[in-house]
């Protein structure tokens, strides 16, 4: 299947803790192409979305068990670059232990509790506009996150938590972090580590697009073309090897 039939989606979302089955509080989608010349951009006029979860799901989801939230990660967030964003998310106020909804005292168990007082994009909403835009062309959907392991179970916890499947199919979910350490494996170098810097879902994207796009530039690096051939070559070579002496 060549890359003219195929459509590719970054996403990644912020969340309330680092669990697998932590709450989702943003969650950005950005079409974009992947072309042999060009390289990767940002689709114009292509599918965009930049959700702030309904918090009453996932306050409902928290307090049945479904999602989970961890302080730690809170406190985390009102120090980051998107903490004004969180805080309108979450309606949540300066101060240590002092939040405005997100947040009340529970004195029964003595612990902080998500409420349920602030609107915004509902699940099923997230998922009709994926199922939409995979029927949209014959063709198949690649979704891209950095690294896969962190936002896809927790994506596809977010829909099981509402009742929902996640759309895509498993092995069409891939991970930018890989992609970009790749070429420079193959030269036996480290990869640089590269941060998020807003910890912004839609900021993300664009950044995790950025790393894409350096992975191009260094794939087509006639070194790195070569280094893959010859141990393709010797890969070969050992096979043929493996054959003759086993006759």
């Amino acid at each position: 299947m060549t890359s003219q039939t195929m459509r590719h989606l970054m996403v990644d979302c912020e969340t309330l803790g680092l669990a697998v089955d932590a709450g989702v509080w943003q969650l950005a989608i950005r079409e974009f192409t992947i072309d042999p010349v060009a390289g990767v951009s940002f689709v114009e006029g292509g599918l965009e979305l930049n959700a702030l979860i309904d918090q009453v799901t996932v306050s409902d989801n928290v307090k049945a068990g479904r999602q989970s939230m961890d302080w730690s990660t809170i406190l985390w967030l009102e120090k980051q670059e998107a903490a004004p964003l969180f805080k309108h998310w979450a309606r949540l106020t300066h101060g240590l232990f002092h939040f405005d909804t997100i947040m009340v005292y529970d004195e029964s168990n003595r612990s902080y509790v998500l409420d349920e007082n602030c609107a915004g994009c509902s699940v099923g909403f997230v998922l009709d506009t994926l199922q939409t835009f995979e029927a949209m062309e014959d063709s198949e959907v690649h979704y891209w996150s950095k690294g896969k392991e962190f936002d896809k179970p927790i994506l596809e916890n977010m829909f099981k938590a509402s009742g929902l499947k996640a759309p895509w199919k498993y092995y069409n979910f891939h991970c930018v972090r890989d992609a970009f350490a790749l070429p420079y494996l193959l030269r036996g170098e480290n990869p640089p580590r590269r941060k998020a810097k807003t910890h912004n879902a839609w900021d993300d994207c664009a950044e995790q697009l950025g790393l894409l796009g350096e992975t191009f530039n260094v794939s087509k690096d006639k070194t790195l073309t070569k280094i893959v051939i010859d141990k393709q070559r010797m890969l070969h070579n050992g096979i043929e090897a493996l054959v003759d002496v086993s006759h």
